[in-house]
């Protein structure tokens, strides 16, 4: 293999590990569990949510939760819905 075809296969699976990170992080439960796997790295949950909601920020460009608030709300629903 040659140093650029080493360098495009690289490229390759970045590319297929944001997007597939962008699939996870686009659903409320991929959000979720992205969320709960962020917990065992951060001091507080607040700054576990900050941390996933910049990814997703950095990859579509907009947050998907205005703030820790409404995550939590969104998190409870998510929670209770499957208790049912």
């Amino acid at each position: 293999m040659t140093q650029q075809e080493i360098m495009l296969s690289r490229k390759v699976q970045e590319q297929q590990q944001e997007m597939e990170l962008m699939r996870q992080l686009a659903s409320v439960s991929g959000f979720i569990q992205a969320y709960w796997n962020m917990l065992k790295e951060s001091r507080t949950n607040v700054e576990a949510f900050n941390s996933v909601n910049d990814q997703y920020f950095g990859l579509f460009g907009d947050y998907k939760y205005n703030d820790w608030n409404s995550f939590r709300r969104a998190l409870n629903y998510h929670k209770q819905k499957k208790n049912l």
